[in-house]
């Protein structure tokens, strides 16, 4: 009985053309957007490495490096204060990321679809505010400094995998220490523009 041989490269090939039938934008905050169930991170150490693999930080900041640095200040019910972006930032380089299994981050869902964004103040912070005024609206720009994907220690929604894009402000640092008396989190300040599930 004859074996058949598969065609090398085929399953790549179609894997490519259905990337670009895909219309992220249109499917971002809907069922669509996941590419699996949601499973919850396994406890630390179990899921370090090794992992899938993922494109390089030159790569998908080639294909931002045209985008503008700046955005305006917003805050949602949770409390949480972050700068609003073009969601470009995470729509533009998805059919690159998408290719090596990662998705949309939930930011596009209900009940605060907050979209791209550079959290300055988390939802776990927020009690710092006191009665703070928030200046929503107000422009303030920052500077890339690269881009990385990263592995989370903790329970983070299953996720495997996160792509970020690490930025610098001064601004966004003084203003942080104004709102919550707190220096820059050990993280830094980031956008996350993709995720990648545990399998």
């Amino acid at each position: 009985m004859k074996s058949v041989k598969k065609k090398r490269g085929s399953s790549k090939k179609k894997e490519k053309q259905d990337v670009e039938d895909i219309d992220f934008n249109k499917i971002a905050g809907t069922a669509l957007q996941a590419r699996g169930k949601y499973k919850r991170t396994p406890g630390r150490g179990e899921q370090r490495g090794p992992h899938p693999s993922s494109p390089t930080g030159k790569q998908v900041q080639s294909l931002l490096d045209h985008l503008p640095t700046l955005g305006r200040l917003a805050q949602n019910p949770s409390g949480m204060v972050y700068l609003d972006l073009n969601d470009d930032w995470i729509y533009i380089p998805q059919p690159l990321l998408y290719q090596y299994g990662y998705e949309l981050p939930p930011y596009f869902y209900p009940p605060h679809p907050v979209g791209a964004h550079i959290t300055i103040v988390s939802t776990e912070e927020a009690e710092l505010l006191s009665n703070q005024q928030i200046s929503r609206g107000r422009k303030f720009e920052f500077s890339v400094e690269k881009c990385f994907c990263s592995f989370p220690r903790r329970k983070m929604y299953g996720m495997e995998a996160i792509y970020k894009v690490r930025v610098e402000s001064k601004e966004l640092e003084d203003l942080r220490r104004q709102l919550i008396g707190r220096a820059v989190p050990r993280t830094g300040f980031y956008i996350n523009i993709a995720v990648r599930r545990i399998k």
